[in-house]
């Protein structure tokens, strides 16, 4: 597969780049994603998907530096990781015939929050950088906790004393002001 996905590169500066992350990160990744998922067979699937991710959005990749990098590594091999679950998830759901209301499909809040999460991947690094500088602090502290520290709702709700709720509705509040940030909708605080 990976063979496949230098052969989509024209190149050979992006190729040499691909290759020296998949070298750099490959079996360290697919023993993140063997944790997370407690399958040994599924986790080279979901690293080569990261690494399609990559491929598609090289150029955000070679402005990064190493430590930036690899975080971006990280985090993107846990939302694979946990996609995978919610596929699993749907499957089970679908081959069961039935749905009960704890198993419910997808609210429209949270197509809305993928939607925006969405929005917010195709941003540039220094576009979101000036973005989440511009956020008031209680937001910005809550995407750095999230995304950059990787720490879980609980985690940063015992922090800063307040409720999982709380968390998760600063959270999509933040990505949202990020959203309008960058499309100047508002102006600078």
């Amino acid at each position: 597969m990976f063979l496949l996905l230098l052969q989509t590169i024209e190149s050979e500066d992006d190729r040499a780049f691909l290759e020296q992350l998949f070298d750099a990160h490959y079996v360290r990744l697919c023993k993140k994603a063997a944790a997370i998922t407690q399958n040994n067979q599924v986790p080279e699937d979901l690293v080569q998907d990261v690494f399609l991710y990559v491929v598609k959005h090289i150029q955000k990749f070679r402005q990064m530096d190493c430590c930036t990098l690899r975080h971006i590594l990280d985090i993107s091999i846990k939302r694979r990781c946990y996609d995978y679950f919610k596929e699993q998830n749907v499957r089970k759901k679908h081959l069961s015939g039935s749905l009960d209301d704890d198993n419910s499909f997808v609210s429209v809040s949270s197509t809305i929050a993928n939607t925006e999460e969405e929005a917010i991947e195709n941003l540039s690094v220094g576009e979101l950088s000036e973005a989440i500088r511009k956020l008031p602090d209680h937001y910005r502290y809550v995407i750095e906790a999230k995304y950059i520290l990787s720490l879980t709702d609980g985690e940063i709700a015992k922090e800063l004393g307040i409720g999982k709720a709380s968390v998760r509705q600063y959270l999509t509040r933040a990505r949202r002001k990020i959203c309008e940030l960058c499309e100047g909708r508002i102006d600078e605080e």
